[in-house]
């Protein structure tokens, strides 16, 4: 299933900045389309079924809000996220009224984005069950991975377990387990593991100013040598030699 992801700003480091901080490993198949004004955007929608739309709020002639709306208008069942360099109440207000997912200030952090995006991910699944939508439809078992995999990115630095997880869905371990299996093609363990694994490589590459032994706290590893000896097995080198290559 393949998600459209809209993203609009008419400032162009912005937007370039945006499409590329979104974390593809972490998030379902996704297309992700540009526009640089909000009357741009309406061109775009014409021929892309919006999904998620994530939107300056404040541009000229065509205003992130009244593009939302707009948007919604055509696809009721669009996700909407905002983002704006004003912390601007009126701005938050509006953009409530509209249902968005979530209101970002800029620069925008790369963990806010990615849970903002789970967030979307998870409603346009909660949307899809039992209905036909232009957003994904998603069974009863893919929506649960869904909120799995929020857990596992929300607690990332901690200890996790699948038996931990199942009692916060009220499931069994086992049961749990077995859907995670199926709509991952992977057990819970190696989707964990590759989970922390990625992020640590996200983190390597795009925070230079971070120590190893930092990323390795911040992905759930206990020491540096342990998370180095993970690493260089899932990627064939170590943390620092990823790091100046990347």
């Amino acid at each position: 299933m393949m998600l459209h992801v809209l993203i609009v700003d008419d400032e162009w480091l912005d937007l370039e900045g945006l499409r590329d901080q979104i974390p593809r490993l972490l998030l379902p198949p996704m297309e992700i389309h540009t526009a640089e004004s909000g009357i741009h955007a309406l061109q775009v929608i014409q021929d892309v079924p919006v999904d998620i739309l994530i939107t300056d709020v404040n541009m000229p002639q065509l205003s992130g809000i009244d593009l939302a709306g707009i948007v919604k208008e055509k696809y009721p069942d669009a996700e909407i996220l905002f983002v704006s360099g004003y912390d601007d109440f009126e701005y938050a207000r509006q953009a409530l009224a509209l249902s968005a997912v979530w209101y970002l200030l800029k620069p925008v952090q790369d963990d806010e984005l990615l849970t903002a995006l789970l967030r979307a991910v998870s409603r346009l699944g909660a949307k899809g069950r039992g209905e036909e939508s232009p957003a994904v439809q998603k069974s009863r078992e893919e929506l649960l991975t869904d909120q799995v995999c929020q857990y596992v990115f929300a607690h990332l630095s901690e200890r996790i377990t699948l038996a931990d997880i199942a009692g916060e869905l009220h499931y069994s371990a086992n049961h749990l387990g077995k859907i995670v299996q199926e709509v991952l093609g992977m057990n819970f363990s190696a989707y964990l593991q590759k989970t922390r694994l990625s992020y640590a490589a996200h983190l390597l590459r795009e925070k230079k100013q971070m120590g190893v032994g930092e990323i390795a706290h911040l992905t759930g590893y206990t020491s540096s040598d342990s998370f180095a000896r993970v690493f260089r097995q899932e990627y064939g080198l170590t943390p620092r030699e990823y790091r100046h290559g990347a």
